[in-house]
């Protein structure tokens, strides 16, 4: 059995700081998450959101995206919209596929998967194609 995962990746914009905007994207989750009636606290819980700046981008993990279905995107795509930002989808399925998909201000810009029928349906934005490979020594 391969690996399963998925994860949303968040572009710091030009003259935010990493730690500002993760505090904004805190902020956007909680309020969602509150609207579908889960209680914030900051003791022991459920289900826990995962929020790590690296650089000039913040990874942002939810157990819920890892049932592959279109979550992940949903997430990659309200974080762009509701930060004003650029974000990116990633998911593996099984280590056989894997499915990007890249949100400018929440509109989907670009797509791209590996791995069959089941990375097309998970690339599922408009601008799907096919991996480019190029071979060197």
């Amino acid at each position: 059995m391969g690996s399963f995962f998925t994860n949303v990746h968040v572009r710091v914009p030009d003259g935010a700081t990493a730690a500002a905007l993760a505090e904004r994207l805190r902020s956007v989750v909680e309020a969602q998450l509150a609207g579908e009636g889960f209680e914030i606290t900051d003791g022991p819980a459920d289900r826990e959101i995962v929020i790590v700046p690296a650089g000039r981008w913040l990874a942002f993990f939810d157990p819920r995206t890892e049932d592959q279905d279109d979550r992940v995107e949903v997430w990659a795509r309200d974080l762009s919209a509701a930060l004003a930002t650029d974000a990116f989808s990633v998911l593996v399925h099984d280590s056989d596929v894997l499915a990007l998909s890249l949100f400018a201000r929440g509109i989907a810009v670009d797509a791209a998967w590996h791995g069959g029928a089941r990375g097309r349906a998970a690339a599922g934005a408009r601008n799907q194609r096919d991996e480019q490979r190029c071979g060197c020594r």
